[in-house]
């Protein structure tokens, strides 16, 4: 890829890992990593749009161009399993429970709206809790 149209680290896990998507495929595709506000303003993303860094998706229309683009950005979740905050199940069914140790703050969320690391993560801690 290009200097201007490289992954993060943390997309191209996200892609080839996560997803399944090869290399080849990224760069045909022109998925890349935008670090900057300004950028995704260029790509017609609102203010409120404009959380970086992002994984920025050309949409295609049938004729082949490019019609739109997608922004992904890490979510809340993601965010939360990276800082090493406490992940386990609620004692909800399907619920996962996130716990920041150094606040104290607990939230719920629901298991389908977990990355598929965060449910590894809290099924680990039920491994290890032996619940």
């Amino acid at each position: 890829m290009s200097s201007g149209r490289r992954l993060s680290p943390a997309h191209k896990r996200r892609l080839f890992e996560e997803s399944g998507i090869g290399a080849r495929v990224a760069v045909k595709r022109g998925y890349r990593t935008v670090k900057s506000k300004s950028e995704l303003e260029r790509f017609g993303f609102g203010r409120s749009q404009r959380n970086v860094p992002a994984l920025l998706i050309p949409i295609y229309g049938a004729t082949g161009e490019i019609i739109l683009y997608q922004s992904r950005q890490r979510s809340k979740l993601a965010e939360a399993d990276r800082l090493g905050l406490v992940i386990r199940w609620s004692e909800y069914p399907t619920w996962v429970e996130l716990h920041d140790p150094l606040t104290g703050d607990r939230h719920e969320v629901r298991a389908s709206e977990c990355l598929p690391g965060v449910i590894e993560t809290a099924d680990r801690y039920r491994k290890k809790k032996g619940q």
